[in-house]
């Protein structure tokens, strides 16, 4: 899947883009392994449209966080709107996350 990405977090960023070619729903799959939050300007090629889609986000304040018996939902995913998205746009990653973006296109 043809995505360009700018960063600033260098090697602390990762990322990945697939295409479900039944749906057209693309798939931004990004880790920030960094401390602070990286904006990242993403552009999206091979596509006519990209509307808007949902959020997945696993994030702490802390890389050593972990679910316990004593809180058990310390690290959790939260699923929300991206209204924000299009072929080209900009999003901030938080702080030690992991972060699936799904967006679909016409």
């Amino acid at each position: 899947m043809p995505t360009t990405l700018n960063v600033t977090g260098g090697s602390e960023f990762y990322e990945s883009a697939t295409r479900d070619n039944q749906t057209g729903t693309i798939y931004l799959k990004a880790v920030n392994v960094a401390g602070t939050a990286q904006k990242v300007h993403i552009l999206i090629d091979g596509v006519g449209h990209v509307s808007g889609g949902k959020t997945i986000v696993l994030a702490s304040s802390s890389p050593q966080d972990a679910n316990t018996f004593d809180e058990p939902r310390k690290v959790v995913p939260v699923t929300a709107k991206a209204n924000q998205v299009n072929r080209r746009f900009e999003y901030t990653f938080m702080p030690y996350s992991i972060t699936v973006l799904e967006m679909q296109t016409k």
